[in-house]
């Protein structure tokens, strides 16, 4: 074991030691035998830089020419006759919406008047058909009593005119059936008497179906 320990410790320090940049003697600087490619880019790069400034001063005139600047006048434009004009038109248009709103409002005012006044006229038409139907409904009424009085009026006149026919057919009979003078008289006076309450009776009826309402 302990000679183990040995080996697996070189096996483990020499490759770290062989690749580490300090031990390979190709990395120091005693091996470089001439400029290195950056050294000789950075001289190159140098000398172009010189190349170019000395063409930059040769080329550029000694004498300058004074540079006039033209100034330019900014044109704003007028625009008050636009905005006036819009400003019109938007006067215009809300005095056109105000008019518009104004004659919906008079239009739906005289609407619902025109309509409360279709109902009050349909109201009082109602009203004078109804009054009209009551009063020929009074008419029929009276035209109905009327002629049921008339009749009633009739049936008693009918009555006293058999009556009156009876009692000159009676007056006839005791003429012929009385004899003697006096016998006449006395069926007379009876038939009389008994024709008269008889008359009366239904004078009395006239009367009263004559003068009731």
């Amino acid at each position: 074991m302990k000679k183990l320990l040995p080996i697996i410790f070189l096996i483990l320090i020499i490759p770290q030691i062989a690749f580490a940049s300090w031990w390979n003697p190709f990395s120091w600087n005693i091996f470089r035998w001439g400029p290195s490619k950056t050294e000789v880019l950075e001289n190159r790069v140098k000398e172009l830089e010189g190349k170019l400034q000395t063409n930059s001063t040769t080329n550029t005139p000694t004498t300058t020419a004074p540079v006039i600047k033209k100034e330019t006048k900014k044109v704003i434009p007028d625009n008050s006759e636009v905005i006036q004009a819009q400003v019109r038109a938007q006067m215009e248009a809300e005095l056109k919406a105000k008019a518009d709103y104004e004659a919906l409002i008079y239009k739906q005012k005289a609407d619902e008047e025109a309509r409360i006044e279709a109902i009050k006229i349909q109201q009082a038409r109602d009203r004078a058909n109804e009054e009209a139907r009551e009063a020929q409904l009074l008419i029929n009424a009276q035209v109905q009593k009327s002629q049921e009085k008339q009749e009633a009026l009739d049936v008693v006149n009918l009555k006293i005119a058999n009556l009156n026919a009876k009692y000159a057919q009676d007056m006839k009979d005791c003429n012929i059936g009385g004899g003697t003078v006096s016998g006449a008289l006395s069926c007379k006076n009876a038939k009389t008497n008994r024709y008269t309450d008889d008359y009366n009776a239904l004078m009395a009826e006239w009367q009263f179906i004559m003068y009731s309402n």
